[in-house]
């Protein structure tokens, strides 16, 4: 659950919508938010090709 300096709630579980909402100033913070963001664009987050193993 995420609460903005608006008082606006969100609530996720998405990496990325994490990263997203976060004010993130540190150049090696950015850098990192930057990979997951590409790793999310080019492989997504793994939910699709999840399989049952039961």
């Amino acid at each position: 659950m995420l609460v903005d300096s608006s008082g606006n709630v969100s609530i996720t579980s998405d990496g990325r919508t994490i990263f997203d909402k976060m004010d993130i100033n540190h150049p090696a913070t950015k850098m990192m938010v930057e990979v997951a963001k590409t790793q999310d664009e080019e492989v997504g987050d793994g939910r699709a090709s999840c399989q049952d193993s039961r």
